[in-house]
């Protein structure tokens, strides 16, 4: 009878399985390396590009100044509100608003013929007194002569001096009541105290003016002034 001889059976390396073993850890190290790269890159935005930007050359001034801007009024340098010292009725308004005029031209006028009469009144009482001033002067002249011839006291002819002296002072007074009349004439009128321009007017022909109450409005047109509000810190040391 034949045996039969079994062939022993061939045992794995142990090197063999060790390499596959090496190159499975490097295969996933890389992928994994690559997942982490790919992570990384995902997360960091791109840079923006740089933009241009204009440049200039400084230097240094030691007179260099600074201009600085304050606000300011430009004003008229006279503005008067005319009327009339003495009250009455407007007889003529001559101006309008808008109108230029000159220093001394009529701009209105009260009626005055009330005040025309006091005028002619006092006039005749400068005259009646003016002619008692006369009598008394003759009357002392000749009561002088009697005086030297003595047929009159001294007494008397002092009383005649005083007579006459009397009826000079009650010239004056008259002459001057009249003058004080004309003079309230001149104010009826309303003259223009400067050159300007009408910019209000206040009352028309016919109405009762009281005295110191506006009537017209006027500012002066040639010269001109600027107001101009200045920081304390500035005020002292600016220069016109």
């Amino acid at each position: 009878m034949s045996s039969k001889t079994k062939a022993p059976r061939k045992s794995k390396s142990p090197r063999a399985g060790g390499i596959v073993l090496f190159t499975a850890a490097v295969l996933a190290a890389g992928v994994f390396g690559l997942s982490a790269l790919r992570a990384e890159a995902n997360g960091v935005q791109s840079a923006p590009p740089p933009l241009p930007v204009s440049a200039i050359e400084v230097s240094y001034d030691e007179n260099a100044t600074i201009d600085e801007q304050f606000p300011g009024l430009v004003t008229a340098r006279r503005e008067s509100a005319l009327g009339f010292e003495r009250g009455g009725r407007i007889d003529a308004l001559l101006v309008d608003v808008g109108d230029r005029v000159e220093s001394g031209q009529e701009l209105a006028r009260l009626d005055t013929r009330a005040l025309r009469a006091q005028v002619a009144a006092a006039d005749a009482q400068t005259a009646e007194a003016a002619a008692q001033t006369a009598l008394a002067r003759d009357t002392e002249n000749r009561q002088e002569t009697l005086l030297a011839r003595g047929h009159i006291s001294p007494q008397r002819f002092d009383e005649v001096v005083t007579s006459t002296r009397a009826a000079e002072a009650r010239q004056r007074a008259a002459a001057a009541a009249a003058d004080a009349l004309r003079v309230q004439l001149d104010l009826a009128v309303m003259e223009a105290p400067f050159d300007g321009v009408v910019t209000a007017r206040y009352a028309d022909e016919g109405a009762i003016a009281a005295p110191g109450q506006p009537i017209l409005d006027l500012v002066e047109a040639g010269a001109l002034e600027v107001r101009i509000g200045l920081p304390v810190e500035v005020g002292p040391v600016s220069s016109p």
